[in-house]
């Protein structure tokens, strides 16, 4: 069975992309611009793992890497990762840092909770909106995801 894992809770993340308006607080020992608590790249396992990670669990505290494929356009609040699939949506813990909002196509290494959840048509179409999608693509979301 395909899990879609549409939320990730992350504490922590890097990011090989320039901070653009959001500011880093560093930079690891591996090159990437750090964004939230300092982690590092040892043990990250890649996305397209991750849904074997998940079988038979509700939530998994996991440190993962993909390739970042839209981040929100308004304040970098969330980001989205090339699962294979629908893609997995990220978002940090409590609003506790933000991410650039030029880092699409640059990979990232996160960590977290991933959890399975479903997201509603109205979340989706909130979503759409920050990523700049347009009028016809956002009234096209009429059912809930998981």
């Amino acid at each position: 069975m395909k899990y879609i894992l549409t939320i990730f809770a992350a504490s922590a993340l890097l990011f090989s992309c320039s901070s653009g308006n959001n500011e880093s607080s560093g930079t690891s020992e591996d090159g990437y611009a750090i964004y939230g608590d300092p982690i590092s790249s040892d043990n990250a396992i890649d996305i397209s793992d991750l849904a074997a990670k998940m079988e038979g669990k509700d939530e998994l505290n996991i440190k993962v890497k993909g390739k970042v494929t839209d981040v929100c356009k308004k304040k970098g609040c969330w980001m989205t990762i090339d699962d294979g699939g629908d893609g997995m949506m990220v978002r940090f813990k409590e609003y506790g840092f933000f991410v650039a909002k030029d880092c699409e196509g640059k990979e990232a290494i996160f960590e977290g909770v991933a959890k399975l959840d479903t997201m509603s048509v109205e979340d989706q179409k909130h979503y759409a909106e920050d990523a700049g999608d347009s009028q016809e693509e956002i009234d096209a979301i009429t059912e809930p995801k998981i």
